[in-house]
């Protein structure tokens, strides 16, 4: 892990191992076409030969706009090809359409570096969408800052649709409405998957970090080390992760402070959920819902200071939960650690639930509601709450090996 982490760090200094990046030394030799700022008033696009024209001060594109440049040097790209933007501010006008596959835009710094400003009243800075009838797939985009220069509505940061095998990574989103969408409309699964997000920062979203829309399943959109946060209490989302029907793994996702639910998932089809750090949700901390929901794993990590329960499921079948913190949930009144509502063959194991604050909030560690039944509640720790440790609602569920704020339940 601390050599990965080396690494890591050393790419975004600009280092491999003793050697600069030669992205940054050398770009027009790892680059189709290099995007810079030119005499602080023009942005310019220069290909690979390093020639454009003598109108254009050797550039091939040259321009006030920034999105016509960036959007220049996509279009005259094909598959296999990359652009490379240098660290500057560009201000984004008008969206920028990705419509063909194997293409990788990259920053030469993320945080304050390369930064694509969205100046739209209504709009995304990126558009990846397969919807002109070409299978947009294999592209990657990396190393950038998406934002606006405010917390606005409607400015948002990515757009995805019908896409296959997209890579976003080493991305700050900071005052957007709309970090990521995801539109799930089309009834074409087979366009979409086998997409990776990995190391994102998303600061001050107006909506939602990342949301996965429409009712058509969603399969294969896999997240790595994606961090969703306010600084402060009027900077907050109203959702960390919003999505219907989608399915991936999802790894060290932190959410801290949202005006309603951090994760919402309609139907959750072998979702799994690992080390997730969840804080200060309005409303739940993880929320599952929906009758078609089955197959999914929570397992590790905390959820603690909800204003709801801190997780709730509803109609949700066949889900695991492990080695999960359930702590100080239930701020705004009668609510648990983890709610089961409605909900059959599930199964719960060394949940640690407890309300160590000074006033507790947390009615219950773990509690069945409705038609609950057929759950396993196992080996878990529910001390210090509220009410008391562990409710049975379901005659067929089973408790054993619990600590039941007082006394154990074999």
């Amino acid at each position: 892990m601390v050599g990965y982490l080396g690494y890591f760090l050393g790419v975004q200094a600009g280092y491999i191992g003793d050697e600069v990046d030669p992205w940054l030394t050398q770009p027009l030799n790892q680059a189709s076409y290099v995007v810079g700022e030119y005499n602080s008033t023009h942005y310019y696009g220069q290909n690979s030969t390093g020639y454009g024209t003598s109108g254009n001060e050797g550039y091939e594109f040259l321009s006030t706009d920034a999105s016509y440049v960036i959007q220049s040097a996509f279009d005259a790209t094909s598959s296999g090809e990359s652009i490379f933007i240098t660290a500057s501010n560009y201000e984004i006008s008008s969206t920028i359409n990705i419509d063909h596959s194997g293409v990788t835009i990259k920053g030469e710094s993320r945080d304050w570096g390369t930064q694509l400003i969205n100046t739209m009243a209504n709009g995304y800075i990126f558009n990846i969408s397969s919807a002109t009838g070409n299978r947009v797939e294999y592209c990657t985009i990396e190393n950038l800052m998406l934002r606006s220069s405010s917390r606005t509505a409607n400015r948002h940061g990515i757009n995805i649709f019908g896409v296959r095998l997209l890579k976003l990574r080493n991305l700050y989103f900071r005052n957007l409405d709309n970090g990521i969408t995801v539109d799930g409309s089309t009834t074409d699964r087979h366009n979409r998957g086998g997409c990776v997000f990995s190391f994102i920062d998303m600061e001050n979203m107006v909506g939602c970090g990342i949301n996965f829309t429409g009712t058509v399943c969603t399969p294969e959109f896999d997240m790595y080390g994606i961090r969703i946060w306010a600084e402060d209490y009027d900077s907050d989302p109203d959702y960390g992760i919003i999505a219907d029907e989608v399915l991936g793994t999802w790894v060290n996702v932190e959410i801290d402070y949202t005006n309603k639910s951090a994760i919402d998932l309609t139907n959750p089809y072998q979702v799994s959920l690992m080390s997730p750090w969840v804080e200060y949700a309005g409303k739940y901390g993880i929320y599952l819902h929906g009758s078609l929901g089955k197959y999914n794993k929570i397992e590790g990590g905390l959820v603690q200071n909800s204003q709801y329960h801190g997780i709730y499921l509803v109609d949700i079948q066949k889900t695991e939960i492990t080695s999960v913190h359930l702590r100080n949930n239930g701020k705004a009144g009668a609510y648990d650690g983890i709610r089961l509502a409605n909900t059959t063959n599930n199964i719960l194991t060394a949940i640690h639930a407890y309300d160590d604050a000074g006033s507790r909030t947390q009615d219950w560690g773990i509690k069945e509601s409705g038609t609950a039944d057929y759950n396993i509640i196992t080996s878990c720790n529910t001390k210090y709450n509220e009410v008391s440790g562990i409710w049975k609602e379901g005659s067929n569920t089973k408790v054993n090996l619990c600590w039941n704020s007082s006394s154990w339940i074999a």
